[in-house]
């Protein structure tokens, strides 16, 4: 440790150190005082260490003329980890306790250190009898013997007898798999070392004499089936191209490049079989019937968009395939356990898009992972995955049984590729292409770019040294990889491309469709905050007070007012309240996302000139059309015309200097949902969570791939199982479920009313109906007399409150809706009644006056009128949409309406 260092923030040992060199004279005084109290000057009391008891030192413990000199201080905050250990060596001399090196003398450094815990000031601080702060009012109370203590006594930490002396039994007969599954999801929950799950098993033997549990990691993967999982290693060379499976290689190979690599030294990754995982899937009760799902339309009409199956490029899939087939979203991106990481992971994901929207993000095959310090060479590492995994399940099939039972007949299921969806990095490695700073780098067309003070830019209105750009055709991107790879090696790129990509090669994979819009980073992430510090920072502002322009302290002021009086659904999990415009650069994308859809419009009133707001209403209105979960060819077709007029404004606005590659993107979002359906239903926020799921699973630096792919196997073992498995006992599931934090819905007095539709809460049973509800009632044709009322009530999953019910600091509003007649309403009361002998619901609600429109282009953003001017209605719980999230601006009350309820947040 360097003692010399300036920075006392960063050593802890030395700010005490010299804390004490200021306290030096005070504390000689004090020895010289309590020398002449009483004779017993070798006993000394340490002060309260932390929230430790303070240990008595007697003469027998202490020697004031020995080296043995007692010194409790902090520790370092270097060294609170238990994996690190204390170097006494390169400790200074008074750290080391070595008072032959030190300045001052035995007695010095004791009393010293005494003090120094103590923290005693006594112009500064008082403290009682007891050493505590006498002016600190808080509920601490102080550490208080029980009678007398000896050393003969117990010790501080013992177990009393009592009930744990109870001789345990088991009222209901357990099994050796109930225990092993609790310890399972324990260690997937808890991220358990394997050690640590060995121990617990080797104890489990011990306590209940038996040898049923795994003694040893090779029993356990025995038991697991790990062997059989299809865990493939293969090797890499050190310029990146692939070498082949590692068990397949000699000790010694040599690479195309010259170099001779030793394969158990070399960079490996693996690839995990993705026939296997889905024949465990697909063999799961009831999961083929969940693969049925796109079946079920909420919408009979045949042209509106409103998943993946409603666009071009699955009805061209659908063609070729079965009624058992099913498609696939892939996805890899690269992540690390912090910024300040070296090692990175990539994993290429597979998502089932036939299952359900809530259970696509649950159930993530992984079919590869590389980990290096370094990026991998993307083909290299595609090309396994691609010839031997993906292609084969396209081509051959998996082969399953349903239930699992081999008597059942045997089916096969063929799976193709959808889409491949990953941010603008890892697209242009993916197709072996020029990064963004590069001429031709939009692999969806031919766009060339300009330099600008040099860098590269993507300006939208016609520029005489960019020549028109052509939408890139499947054909044409083929033709153009096969020249560049025929070409010598130092050829420039050809329109963007450096060779043969392995995406070219997975069979019915169109290159021209498959490649969808990344909404997070081109939309949210670079367009909507890039946007916002534009706003913050270049666009013209309003007037003060003054006739002066608002500075920007003042507007980043008034923008934290108004956050926190956003009111959002809980479907929303970041809420605005938590969001300082000083820390913008923390936000996340699901933030920008709402900034963009929701308060960025709002929160800009009055606050830069309006021209400019309109501008950015242009892409918030484009976004929320995309993003809707019913769209129309019209909508799609508005948002195209919307964001191209964003982007010719955003040159005039903003300058060329800020066009970026992600803003050019945007020009093909609208042909993406065409192709491949809404921007949520293959959005890049389903698998950035799943990175960071990925991460936690490490928990020791030795085979971190391993431990990844092994834990997230168990992880789907049990996920899939638990509920399911008739050997094991409705208790045991449940804990299980409970430790995997899955929903065992806790709530209480829950109604069945009919399909996705529940009440619940504190019921008021045969209320008599109001004047009020009974003039509501004879308006909309309704016979009803005596009612139950209750104060939520569950509509496809949503959970929406009574306006009464809401908290007053509550940070959820859910008791504004927006229906399908398009209004937007406040729910009064949630009740339920029975009618030709068949229990029925409704809700009584206050529907909201809409002034006319002020935001022109923010079409999907209302402005409401007062209170005197709404209406109480009556309507049923299928006329509910989707929640509302209300944006208050000079006590105008501005609501919008939510786009779609399956996006992440």
């Amino acid at each position: 440790m360097d003692t010399d260092s300036d920075d006392e923030s960063e050593d802890p040992w030395r700010r005490s150190r010299s804390t004490l060199s200021r306290r030096k004279r005070r504390m000689r005084q004090q020895e010289q005082q309590e020398a002449t109290d009483s004779d017993e000057d070798d006993v000394i009391i340490l002060g309260d260490h932390g929230d430790h008891p303070a240990p008595n030192l007697g003469p027998d413990n202490v020697n004031l003329e020995h080296d043995e000199i007692p010194h409790v201080a902090e520790s370092p905050s270097h060294l609170n980890s238990p994996n690190e250990s204390i170097s006494f060596e390169n400790l200074p001399p008074f750290e080391r306790g070595d008072s032959s090196e030190s300045e001052w003398s035995p007695e010095e450094i004791c009393h010293a250190s005494v003090a120094s815990d103590r923290c005693i000031d006594d112009e500064d601080e008082h403290y009682d009898n007891n050493g505590i702060d006498a002016n600190d009012d808080s509920d601490f109370v102080p550490y208080e013997e029980d009678g007398d203590s000896s050393e003969e006594e117990s010790g501080m930490f013992e177990i009393q007898p009592g009930s744990m002396n109870t001789v345990l039994s088991f009222d209901t007969p357990r099994t050796v798999k109930e225990s092993l599954m609790l310890d399972l999801c324990m260690s997937v929950r808890h991220c358990w070392t394997y050690e640590s799950l060995m121990a617990t098993f080797s104890s489990k033997n011990v306590l209940f004499e038996t040898k049923n549990f795994p003694r040893s990691k090779k029993e356990l993967w025995r038991l697991l089936g790990r062997k059989q999982a299809g865990i493939v290693p293969h090797v890499l060379c050190a310029c990146g191209n692939y070498i082949g499976r590692k068990k397949r290689l000699p000790h010694r190979v040599k690479c195309v490049c010259g170099e001779v690599i030793v394969t158990s030294e070399a960079k490996i990754f693996f690839t995990v079989s993705l026939k296997k995982q889905l024949k465990q899937f697909l063999e799961t009760p009831g999961i083929p019937d969940l693969l049925q799902s796109w079946h079920k339309r909420r919408n009979e009409d045949l042209n509106v968009i409103e998943d993946y199956y409603d666009g071009q490029r699955y009805k061209e899939l659908r063609k070729s395939m079965g009624p058992l087939d099913f498609t696939y979203v892939g996805n890899t991106d690269g992540c690390k356990a912090s910024k300040g990481a070296k090692f990175s992971i990539y994993p290429f994901f597979l998502r089932i898009n036939e299952l359900t929207p809530n259970l696509r993000q649950k159930f993530i095959f992984i079919a590869g992972i590389y980990g290096d310090k370094e990026e991998p060479h993307m083909n290299a590492f595609l090309k396994p995955i691609v010839e031997q995994e993906l292609n084969s399940l396209t081509t051959e099939g998996v082969q399953w049984y349903r239930d699992g039972n081999m008597e059942n007949e045997m089916n096969v299921s063929r799976v193709f590729p959808h889409c491949i969806c990953v941010d603008g990095k890892a697209r242009y490695q993916m197709l072996n292409m020029v990064p963004h700073s590069s001429f031709y780098a939009c692999p969806n067309c031919t766009f060339k770019g300009v330099t600008v003070n040099r860098v590269m830019r993507y300006p939208t209105k016609p520029h005489e040294l960019i020549p028109p750009p052509e939408e890139r055709t499947h054909a044409r991107m083929v033709t153009d990889m096969l020249t560049a790879y025929n070409n010598p090696r130092d050829s420039p790129p050809v329109f963007g491309h450096k060779g043969l990509s392995a995406l070219a090669g997975l069979k019915h994979f169109n290159l021209e469709t498959g490649i969808a819009f990344d909404d997070l980073h081109n939309l949210y992430e670079c367009a909507s905050k890039v946007n916002f510090e534009l706003l913050l920072n270049e666009a013209p502002r309003c007037k003060n007070a003054e006739n002066k322009d608002l500075s920007f302290a003042d507007i980043e002021r008034i923008l934290d007012a108004r956050l926190k009086k956003i009111l959002t659904p809980s479907k929303i999990s970041r809420k605005p309240k938590n969001m300082q415009v000083t820390n913008r650069k923390k936000y996340k994308g699901t933030e920008w996302r709402n900034i963009l859809l929701y308060y960025g419009v709002p929160l800009f009133q009055g606050l830069v000139v309006n021209s400019h707001i309109r501008h950015f209403e242009l892409l918030s209105h484009a976004a929320f059309l995309l993003s809707k979960d019913s769209i129309i060819e019209e909508e799609i077709v508005k948002a195209e015309r919307l964001i191209k007029r964003y982007l010719m404004l955003f040159d005039d606005y903003y300058g060329i200097e800020n066009t970026r590659f992600n803003l050019h993107g945007l020009l093909h979002a609208g042909k993406s949902v065409r192709n491949l359906g809404p921007l949520f239903s293959y959005s890049t926020f389903n698998f950035e969570s799943w990175n960071n799921k990925l991460l936690t699973k490490v928990s020791s630096p030795q085979s971190p791939l391993l431990q990844i792919i092994t834990r997230h196997q168990i992880q789907m073992y049990l996920e899939l199982n638990i509920r399911l498995d008739p050997e094991l006992s409705d208790d045991i599931k449940s804990k299980c479920s409970e430790i995997l934090k899955q929903k065992v819905n806790p709530r209480v007095n829950v109604v069945n009313i009919e399909d996705h539709v529940h009440v619940l809460g504190p019921v008021k049973a045969n209320r008599q109906l109001t004047n009020s509800e009974e003039q509501v009632l004879v308006r909309e044709l309704i016979d009803i007399q005596t009612i139950d009322v209750y104060e939520k009530i569950i509509v496809n999953g949503v959970v929406y409150e009574t306006q009464r019910s809401r908290k007053i600091n509550a940070l959820s509003d859910n008791s504004m809706i927006y229906t399908h007649q398009d209004t937007f309403c406040t729910i009064q009361d949630v009740v339920t009644f029975r009618r030709n002998g068949r229990l029925e619901c409704g809700l009584f609600v206050e529907e909201h006056s809409v002034q006319p429109q002020q935001f022109t282009e923010a079409q999907h953003i209302a402005t409401l009128s007062p209170s005197n001017f709404n209406i109480m209605h009556f309507i049923f719980p299928l006329a509910i949409r989707c929640p509302v999230v209300q944006v208050v601006v000079n006590d105008i009350v501005h609501v919008s309406p939510m786009p779609n309820l399956f996006e992440i947040d």
